[in-house]
């Protein structure tokens, strides 16, 4: 081993951990590089597994209704692969137990003597059905699971009024559910209100009374143009009224998951690369003042005979093991994580097939992870190193001479600083007199800062929409579904019940928005003009009243129809196409609804003082249950949604979300407390000697130890100032990126968060001193002294 390997290995030995500090953030980058990338590879792979499995339709096609036997001349068209025919009906169905419970099932046929070609099931427990049986049921299995049900159970479903008993056969995974949203616009809904079940084709025309089929499922040959193919069906299907083309991107649950990952491949990107920088900032700050503290020992080395390039390469040394140890413990960290975030993923989505393998693409991430640990190291050491390198022998054996004695600017502009006690005044002038020393202590603060706050931003942001939703939008304690139409005049009878308050009626019209070339389907939400129990926001947060005769759209729906407030719109139902202005714009987190008043919803809907929905307040004396059961009681009532219920739902949602969160906010406060530690520890390190000479003087060490506190404080909280609009700064780009049409969040910060952040901070100060602090009381005063005169 040479004699700069030693040295090397030496230096690190006795600044060990301010180097296993800078290396901890290193690692901290690379480990979530790679637990986020590989977490994303794998639940992608997983996805596609799945849909290739089961045989995921490319697209499906909705009619009114059409005859079975269609299907053979669907086969026989250019670029079709596979055709599936089925019937897709919302009914309501009953759930066993002591306490009846009605909820909204979609129901779905599925051939009894044959897997289906198209959108085939996993089935998880019992069975599939056997040939000919028109008596039982799959069920999707998270709603099992949330009711308790299992195979041999028997569910009721209703249709004209009559209840059908069916067992349940098995409990099932479908392509199409993996993310039980009802539709686009309500992708969030709760198995309290909404199941998937699966019937026997021949079962559900008897319930129907008509033995036909309104959905056609499609897979396409790899090589085929599935637009082309999509418009040879569409005029094949034409006699039978397409109703809607529903694209594999755009089928809800599948365009929820790809969304969701397409997010977390944005966050994947973005935050390792914050703390890979912050890493290069940290090794760049430490080398700089490693090769300052041995300016001594470069020109030794220079004077014996050592090249400039061996200057250069010992003192890149110093950042290349930085730069290799933590991205090879980063790697195996990160590796080890994605495995644990692709089981939580999983867990949660209750995916049927999981797959982790490691191909060539993953190597490639790994290498990758390697690479972008090792070189912002490399390329933060080049500047100290090659600096070292330059320092001329003699200049640098030469103990620099102490900057001249002057007033600092502070005092200048307000001269009673010089009359504070040494305890502020001392402090003071440090800061401002080792202005680059400073600079770093400052940059190096307001990245942790930032980091931090990026995280924290997340957690408040989803406590503001929960609030929002629950508190402003959502404020009825009850909504009531009917599967047909109802008088108005319902709402006079459910006030009339002693467990209601309030009741508002609202109408929800399937509609097909047109803006010339662009179109979307949509619920259109009927409201009562002076209701007040649904809330309609505009973007910038005031409240919309709905009235008159115009359309309001969510802020999604504008941008997929290219609109704004004025324009008009084609508006498209079942009964009639109707032109209407766009009178606003709408704040929407989840999905993308269009509202209007009342009337204008039963113009557009072709009836008049109708409903299909009861916005319901419940007395303080009653339970939300109570009026369940009466509702259960109303002829056509297909389901009741309880807010509390939602709001639990949701919250359980949020709470993973928010653990996500925390991980990352302890990644940013670790990180922190990584680049605080190092940069005190140097700024107390470099000023052996003047610490030295005032113990020296009499100084007591408690006197020193508080001058260095109040100046770490000092500058911690300057580091605030540019550090909290960076760190909101970076939260609102984030958000930006991972922003969809179906999934919008407003950015929050909570004063709170703030107040935390700071106190982190000024925490982290506190703590990243005891061991220089120590260091300094620990000091052997002739030695140091002498060694700085010499």
């Amino acid at each position: 081993m040479s004699m700069l390997h030693r040295k090397l290995l030496r230096d690190l030995s006795a600044s060990k951990w301010l180097f296993v500090a800078v290396t901890a953030v290193i690692a901290l980058g690379v480990a979530f590089f790679g637990a986020s990338y590989l977490g994303y590879s794998n639940l992608k792979t997983s996805y596609d597994y799945t849909h290739d499995t089961l045989r995921f339709a490319d697209f499906t096609v909705k009619v009114v209704q059409a005859p079975g036997d269609v299907v053979e001349e669907l086969e026989s068209l250019p670029g079709v692969d596979a055709v599936s025919a089925r019937l897709n009906y919302d009914m309501a169905l009953t759930l066993p137990g002591d306490e009846e419970k009605r909820v909204l099932a979609r129901v779905i046929s599925l051939p009894s003597d044959a897997r289906p070609a198209v959108n085939d099931v996993k089935v998880e427990e019992g069975r599939y059905f056997e040939a000919g049986e028109t008596d039982a049921m799959l069920v999707e299995n998270s709603f099992a699971d949330y009711h308790g049900l299992e195979a041999g159970d028997t569910l009721y479903l209703t249709a004209d009024g009559q209840e059908v008993a069916f067992a349940v056969a098995g409990l099932i995974t479908s392509p199409e559910y993996i993310w039980a949203a009802k539709n686009l616009q309500e992708v969030f809904t709760t198995a309290e209100t909404f199941g998937v079940l699966f019937v026997a084709h021949e079962a559900v025309t008897d319930l129907m009374g008509i033995p036909v089929v309104n959905e056609f499922c499609f897979l396409v040959d790899e090589d085929a143009d599935r637009d082309a193919v999509v418009d040879d069906v569409e005029e094949l299907l034409e006699p039978y009224y397409v109703t809607e083309i529903v694209p594999r991107e755009e089928q809800p649950s599948n365009l929820m998951l790809s969304q969701d990952l397409e997010g977390f491949g944005e966050i994947a990107e973005v935050f390792p690369l914050l703390f890979l920088i912050v890493g290069a900032l940290a090794t760049y700050i430490l080398l700089t003042r490693v090769v300052y503290r041995q300016r001594a020992q470069v020109g030794l080395m220079r004077a014996v005979g050592y090249s400039r390039r061996q200057v250069l390469l010992h003192y890149l040394g110093f950042a290349l093991v930085i730069g290799v140890a933590g991205a090879l413990v980063g790697t195996l960290a990160g590796y080890l994580l994605s495995e644990l975030v692709t089981s939580l993923y999983v867990g949660f989505l209750n995916l049927p097939y999981i797959r982790t393998e490691v191909g060539w693409e993953e190597w490639v991430a790994i290498e990758e992870g390697l690479l972008i640990g090792i070189l912002p190291c490399v390329v933060a050491g080049i500047l100290p190193a090659f600096s070292a390198s330059r320092l001329v022998p003699a200049e640098a054996m030469r103990t620099p001479p102490p900057a001249a004695g002057r007033k600092i600017l502070l005092e200048r502009l307000f001269p009673s600083i010089s009359h504070l006690s040494a305890t502020w005044k001392v402090p003071l002038r440090n800061i401002f007199r080792t202005r680059r020393r400073s600079l770093y202590t400052v940059t190096g603060i307001a990245f942790g800062v930032s980091l931090m706050l990026v995280s924290a931003a997340f957690i408040d942001t989803v406590d503001y929409f929960v609030g929002m939703q629950f508190d402003d939008v959502q404020r009825y304690d009850a909504r009531i579904d009917f599967a047909q139409p109802q008088p108005l005049a319902l709402v006079d009878e459910v006030e009339g019940w002693t467990e209601t308050g309030d009741v508002e009626p609202v109408l929800q019209v399937p509609v097909r928005l047109d803006n010339g070339s662009e179109s979307v389907t949509t619920l259109l939400l009927g409201l009562p003009q002076d209701g007040d129990m649904f809330g309609v926001y505009s973007t910038e947060g005031d409240g919309l009243a709905v009235d008159g005769e115009g359309v309001y759209l969510s802020e999604g729906l504008r941008k997929t129809l290219d609109v704004d407030v004025g324009d008009t719109v084609d508006v498209r139902s079942a009964a009639a196409v109707t032109e209407l202005e766009v009178a606003g714009i709408a704040r929407q987190s989840m999905g993308a609804y269009a509202y209007s008043s009342l009337g204008q919803a039963q113009s557009v809907a072709g009836v008049e003082d109708v409903l299909n929905g009861l916005m319901v307040g419940v007395e303080p004396q009653y339970t939300d249950s109570a009026v369940r059961e009466r509702a259960y009681q109303m002829p056509g009532a297909t389901s009741v949604e309880l807010t509390s219920e939602t709001y639990e739902m949701v919250e359980e949602l949020m709470g993973f979300m928010r653990g996500m969160m925390y991980v990352m906010l302890g990644f940013g406060a670790v990180m922190a407390f990584a680049i605080v530690f190092t940069v005190v520890s140097i700024n107390i390190i470099e000023r052996s000697r003047e610490i030295a000479t005032m113990r020296t003087l009499g100084e007591g060490k408690g006197r020193i130890a508080l001058m260095i506190t109040v100046e770490n404080l000092l500058v911690g909280l300057a580091g605030l100032i540019p550090g909290i609009p960076l760190g909101y700064a970076l939260a609102l780009s984030i958000f930006r990126l991972v922003e969809t049409d179906m999934f919008s969040l407003t950015l929050a910060v909570f004063p709170r968060t703030y107040i935390l952040t700071a106190g982190i901070v000024i925490l982290i100060m506190l703590v990243s001193q005891l061991p220089g602090i120590r260091q300094v009381n620990n000091l052997n005063l002739p030695r140091v002294t002498k060694e700085q005169v010499t």
